[in-house]
């Protein structure tokens, strides 16, 4: 086992089984619903893993002090001793190693702690570059081509489980990046610290209720292969395309959804949850996730390029950094030193000169 990876550990034999599944739905009142129910249902989605093929990564977000990575390990405790003290991976490690540690934790979660880049420079670059390669290879279920010093070629470290990230603030990038991406946003004061406490003291019992979960999975496992649960997973994603969603985040919604469907029967089977009780947990949950995905939604088109090129020549001309001549043979006012002629317009419509325009909002960006 990796270092970094040895704290992964589930009984062999799961004790009292009911009173830990129990344990484990408590983890639900840690938090507002909005953050807890995505975290857990992926900890019980990685096992589906090899049959629906989670191809998202879950970011937990908040400012320092908010615990969120404490709160990511403690969902993370289902899968073994973890504590704030001892995530799995952080991203100060190399992107080579986080790339492995996707591969190696098959059916299982990697938490991949701390995004907190600086103000600048080339080891923001780099670490952005990190998030671009781990967002890609779990949202494409493919890791990179490798090549040895001979030219042959190596195998591929492909992801083959639940990719889950905390970090101070959302990585910039690509809007295609973004749109493998299922955020979840956690502030201060949003963590119940009584419940957070008593969660922490029971996160024993939390690997008992997965193994648990995995023996009763196990026995359906054939009923769920052949297509029979990718096929229900479908159904969910078409759902949530018509309820307004688009790109990729139907289809998180969708494997976020099933992971929590099947620890929600469990429960129910075991007798740990009223039918009636899981049955209304189920329908809030959907409601929830749908949520989220529009809030998603809305900042992947903030992230659209056309739209971020607007809102920035928007700030230039009201700063008069940039200006507009005035169409059609009028005697404008000539730009001065410090601005940038960037188009004209008239009474209907503005009239960008490309280059122009390109130039100023590029050389803004470069310098932000």
């Amino acid at each position: 086992m990796e270092r970094g990876l040895d704290h992964y550990r589930l009984p062999l034999k799961p004790q009292d089984v009911p009173q830990a599944m129990a344990k484990s739905l408590e983890f639900l009142a840690v938090a507002p619903h909005e953050v807890t129910v995505p975290l857990w249902a992926a900890m019980y989605l990685s096992p589906l893993a090899e049959l629906i093929n989670p191809a998202f990564t879950l970011w937990v977000v908040g400012p320092s002090g908010a615990l969120k990575t404490s709160l990511a390990t403690l969902a993370l405790s289902h899968f073994g001793a973890f504590d704030s003290r001892t995530p799995p991976a952080q991203w100060r490690d190399t992107a080579n190693y986080l790339e492995k540690a996707l591969c190696l934790t098959k059916d299982l979660p990697l938490l991949i702690d701390d995004f907190a880049p600086g103000v600048g420079g080339e080891d923001v670059r780099k670490l952005e570059d990190k998030v671009e390669a781990v967002d890609r290879a779990q949202g494409n279920r493919v890791g990179r081509g490798r090549l040895r010093s001979d030219t042959s070629t190596r195998g591929r470290y492909s992801p083959r489980g639940m990719a889950v990230a905390t970090g101070e603030t959302l990585p910039g990038g690509h809007q295609s990046r973004m749109a493998r991406e299922f955020v979840v946003e956690l502030e201060k004061g949003m963590v119940n610290l009584p419940a957070f406490s008593q969660a922490q003291r029971d996160a024993a019992l939390y690997p008992h209720a997965m193994a648990g979960y995995i023996l009763w999975l196990r026995d359906r496992w054939a009923d769920m292969t052949e297509g029979k649960l990718e096929s229900k997973w479908r159904e969910k994603r078409d759902k949530a395309q018509k309820e307004g969603q688009n790109l990729r985040l139907p289809e998180a919604v969708s494997w976020l959804w099933w992971g929590l469907a099947l620890a929600t029967q469990f429960a129910v089977d075991l007798g740990t949850l009223p039918k009636e009780e899981g049955d209304q947990k189920m329908e809030e949950a959907w409601g929830l996730l749908v949520k989220l995905a529009n809030a998603q939604s809305a900042r992947l088109e903030d992230a659209r390029p056309g739209r971020r090129f607007l809102e920035v020549l928007g700030v230039l001309i009201a700063q008069e950094r940039a200006v507009l001549g005035i169409r059609l043979g009028a005697d404008g006012d000539k730009p001065a030193p410090h601005q940038e002629l960037v188009g004209y317009h008239d009474a209907d419509s503005v009239y960008l000169l490309p280059e122009a325009a390109h130039k100023v909002v590029a050389d803004f960006c470069r310098r932000a």
